[in-house]
């Protein structure tokens, strides 16, 4: 698969959450030698739900663009519909508009962010951190 979105994690459905007219598919992000690691949410309609055929277990693709997801440095307050998920700053990439920024996850996998400048020099390398996105913002894919 080939996709612009930076953020591409292989995931198996841990929940179904029937929000009356939307669908929270909770979703075990996996690394490359098949452990379970962070946790995400991806909010979906009951149509999309049942045209994937999503049941437990089942094996998706969560893709996040980047420019979707904003790192700050304090810890954000738990917030319905927003994924948090800490980590450690590995890379700053400055731009003169947006910065590219690498979270390295407890896992392992890194979660890529785009940010506007002055967000971007508020951080530094090796620094804790927290990528938020909303849990509207994860496009599943499901090859089956």
């Amino acid at each position: 698969m080939r996709s612009s979105a930076r953020n591409q994690y292989a995931c198996e459905v841990a929940a179904l959450n029937d929000r009356g007219g939307l669908v929270d598919v909770v979703l075990n992000l996996v690394d490359t030698h098949g452990v379970a690691g962070e946790r995400i949410v991806a909010t979906i309609t009951p149509e999309s739900a049942r045209g994937m055929g999503l049941a437990l277990g089942s094996a998706l693709h969560a893709l996040i663009k980047a420019p979707w997801v904003n790192v700050l440095a304090k810890a954000p307050r738990a917030t319905a519909g927003r994924n948090v998920l800490a980590g450690q700053v590995t890379e700053l990439r400055p731009g003169s508009e947006h910065w590219g920024v690498s979270l390295q996850l407890p896992s392992g996998q890194l979660l890529e962010a785009n940010v506007p400048a002055s967000a971007g020099q508020s951080l530094q390398v090796d620094q804790r951190a927290w990528g938020c996105f909303d849990s509207d913002s994860v496009v599943l894919v499901s090859f089956a």
